[in-house]
């Protein structure tokens, strides 16, 4: 089965106003670990590790492991590619015209400083430590862009069909005060002011590149050049004030009070150009013209913080081995989200261009994220190589989203979709790190993350799928005799194929789709360049 997107745009058509759903719900909860280079290049398998200060988003016992005090510090490059073919009827056309897209940007995904205090007992509690620590949880960088021929569909006379579907007046969206004061989707209202559909008789629309035929047939005028992209960018983290504690040098307890934040900043757009203008008369008020193109465009951002805690242990019985467990409990999240559209349209005749801004939108709610649960095993083999694995599972159905009173009235049905489709989350991590002298290491790490997420299909009956994401590691260290330490690594996400329906269907032989809108097929990746520079003392 193929992965399907809901996009933003269509959420927020839907709903008018907000965008909330099983899409967001997953954005502001999914886990995908940075932390220091040490960390990254073992694959975060650092459960039952320690020592490392991006160990202690995972399991906070892990400080306590340390016999020094230690500050880093880790700059990051990521770098997003993206290749999405284009298909402008879903399901019959092939994907065509492949576009690779990059996009670099900077990120931190971990700064910190643990202290440690030795009590000079020779049993029992041996030394404590406190932290300060933030590392990256998740990372939003991503570009796509697809575009082809379509002589079938146009998305203004998808919007032209839900406006008349809707019932809409032409009074209601014409009127700049109904983005604030009435249901009507806000894509909607922007499209009808900025030129992209216009108002036939007894509130029916017809799309801008769509025209009237003899036979009074509503239909696209021509081929037109379609270009439709997105873009995000933004990071999860999470601040932990850590608290740990070394009894006998073999059981080490952890905790963690956690500050998380998040900054998501999503961008889309879709441009539409005809072929042949003459092949899309119009005429408005008397004056005869033809269209040219359009262009529509959606800005969203979500801002938030909140709150959790994790408790974690370590135990070390000697000869090598550990073994660790943490758990995380949910998150308390407050998000402000702030939304924006645009619109304009070109005419042969200046005269009838039009382009409309919409105001800025903005709405505050409450969110609760999932729970983790971490277990990991380690083994070190005479302070010449290190073996780690990890399991970590997460139950993605217990994400709610509340108004900010507290209720969760206003997202029945954002929440029934949640408790409905979405599942338990399965990772697994492991890590080897080889150390050929004292002082230099050789590591290397693989993630393997099954999410199972459901949907239903056009007769309503529920399939459920299984979505695998591959992440590689590599990385080397440096640790000189004084207190100086650098790491570098490569973290290479593979993300699972992503399907994406710039617009509805809207041409149908009574509940039949006769002609299917586009689809954009997108295969993604994630490249992470990290360097961490450390002191210890």
């Amino acid at each position: 089965m193929k992965k399907l997107c809901t996009l933003i745009l269509l959420a927020a058509s839907a709903s008018g106003l907000y965008a909330q759903g099983l899409f967001e719900a997953m954005t502001f909860s999914q886990n995908t670990y940075y932390g220091t280079a040490r960390s990254m290049a073992l694959g975060n398998a650092m459960t039952a590790v320690g020592g490392d200060l991006g160990s202690i988003v995972i399991n906070p016992a892990g400080s306590a492991v340390s016999s020094y005090s230690q500050f880093t510090l880790s700059p990051s490059l990521s770098i997003s590619s993206s290749k999405a073919g284009y298909a402008a009827i879903a399901g019959t056309d092939p994907y065509s015209g492949e576009e690779t897209s990059r996009y670099t940007r900077f990120f931190m995904p971990n700064i910190g400083l643990n202290l440690r205090y030795d009590t000079g007992q020779k049993y029992g509690l041996k030394s404590m430590s406190f932290g300060i620590v933030a590392n990256g949880t998740n990372n939003y960088t991503t570009r796509m862009t697809a575009g082809g021929v379509n002589n079938a569909t146009t998305y203004s006379g998808a919007l032209a069909w839900d406006a008349t579907e809707g019932g809409y007046a032409p009074s209601v969206l014409n009127n700049r005060d109904s983005y604030d004061r009435h249901s009507a989707p806000w894509a909607m209202i922007n499209g009808y002011r900025g030129g992209l559909i216009g108002d036939l008789s007894q509130n029916q629309y017809i799309g801008s590149a769509e025209v009237i035929y003899p036979n009074g047939d509503i239909s696209i005028g021509g081929p037109i050049d379609q270009s439709y992209g997105t873009q995000s960018y933004g990071s999860k983290y999470e601040i932990d004030f850590n608290w740990g504690f070394n009894v006998d040098d073999q059981w080490f307890f952890g905790v963690n009070v956690g500050i998380q934040g998040l900054n998501y900043q999503y961008d889309e757009f879709l441009k539409e150009f005809a072929r042949d203008p003459s092949q899309f008369p119009i005429e408005v008020d008397g004056v005869q013209a033809n269209f040219h193109n359009l262009r529509y465009r959606y800005s969203y951002n979500a801002s938030g913080t909140g709150i959790n805690a994790k408790f974690g242990v370590l135990y070390a019985p000697g000869n090598g081995l550990r073994v660790g467990a943490a758990i995380q409990t949910p998150t308390a999240l407050t998000i402000r989200e702030r939304w924006q559209y645009a619109a304009d349209t070109h005419f042969s005749s200046s005269s009838l261009d039009c382009n409309e801004i919409s105001p800025e939108g903005r709405y505050d709610y409450n969110f609760r994220a999932p729970y983790h649960v971490n277990a990991g095993v380690a083994y070190t083999f005479e302070n010449i190589a290190l073996l780690s694995v990890d399991y970590e599972m997460c139950d993605y159905s217990t994400m709610r989203f509340y108004s900010r009173d507290g209720y969760d009235d206003d997202f029945t049905d954002a929440n029934n979709d949640i408790r409905d489709l979405a599942g338990i989350s399965h990772m697994l991590r492991a890590g080897v790190e080889l150390k050929p002298v004292p002082e230099f290491a050789i590591r290397t790490g693989y993630n393997l993350t099954v999410l199972p997420e459901s949907y239903y299909d056009d007769l309503r009956v529920k399939h459920t799928d299984n979505y695998l994401t591959h992440v590689v590691s590599f990385g080397l260290g440096y640790s000189s005799p004084g207190s100086f330490f650098a790491d570098i690594a490569a973290r290479y996400a593979f993300y699972p194929k992503e399907y994406f329906r710039p617009y509805g269907d809207y041409l149908f032989d009574g509940n039949t789709v006769k002609t299917a809108s586009p689809e954009i097929e997108n295969t993604r990746s994630l490249l992470n360049l990290v360097l961490t520079l450390g002191f210890r003392f």
